[in-house]
């Protein structure tokens, strides 16, 4: 089951009554670790699965019993497009989620979109895989850098990365280790130490764009062969198999 542990014991009700169940966990952040371990000895779990690998190592310390896997964030590639070479986008960089200014500081960057305005988002999904297809530049940075106080040090692999890879947009930000580890190359441009350097260094990647194209097409075939939750899935199978489950 698909549990986060803000509202574990609410999405596993009342299955874990009857059932053993495997929770395939995602969000585990610092603040739940407590939780989680009381709920995995409270309901004598066996095997669990997490999405982020710090977290997973940290809940391996404390639960030794437990047999856990490491599978990492994915995708559904039919939602997202190609769209037009990054010299012919209308809208220079796109934004969505949650707020990046504290990294980033004020932008002054033309046909600059951001889709989450006055608390609300500006596009359907459907506008949005357009949007994207239609866009040179987004941010991706983890939240362990916009959100440190909750993440306390905790740097994961989104599915907003593989999103990104697969709308061939140029991604500036920081790329987790976790990605770094699975594509065997980093695909993000990390942005300068320097905040009052940031919007300097994304106005000369829009001057430059051209140059950025043979970077993005090589995302786009990575997130196809890496990225999806077809390919991962396969692989939580075999590991079920391997540890004596009969599916």
């Amino acid at each position: 089951m698909f549990v986060e542990p803000v509202s574990i014991t609410f999405d596993t009700f009342p299955y874990y009554a009857t059932h053993e169940v495997i929770p395939f966990i995602w969000d585990c952040w610092p603040c739940y670790y407590d939780k989680m371990e009381a709920w995995f000895k409270r309901h004598e779990t066996r095997t669990a699965i997490f999405t982020s690998r710090m977290e997973m190592e940290e809940m391996q310390k404390r639960c030794p019993q437990v047999k856990m896997l490491w599978c990492p964030e994915a995708v559904d590639a039919s939602k997202y497009k190609k769209g037009k070479l990054l010299s012919e986008r209308s809208i220079n960089m796109l934004e969505f989620g949650r707020s990046n200014e504290r990294v980033l500081g004020k932008l002054t960057i033309e046909n600059h979109v951001c889709t989450y305005v006055d608390g609300k988002f500006i596009f359907s999904n459907e506008e949005l895989y357009d949007a994207m297809g239609d866009t040179r530049i987004t941010v991706c940075l983890p939240k362990s850098m916009t959100h440190p106080d909750i993440a306390q040090g905790v740097e994961t692999l989104t599915q907003r990365y593989w999103e990104a890879m697969l709308s061939r947009m140029v991604i500036v930000g920081h790329a987790p280790k976790e990605l770094i580890d699975i594509c065997g190359y980093n695909p993000v441009l990390e942005l300068p130490d320097k905040k009052e350097e940031i919007n300097t260094f994304i106005l000369d990647i829009l001057n430059h764009i051209e140059d950025y194209q043979n970077l993005v097409d090589l995302n786009s075939q990575t997130a196809l062969e890496k990225g999806l939750w077809s390919i991962r899935m396969k692989g939580v199978e075999k590991w079920l198999w391997e540890i004596g489950y009969s599916l």
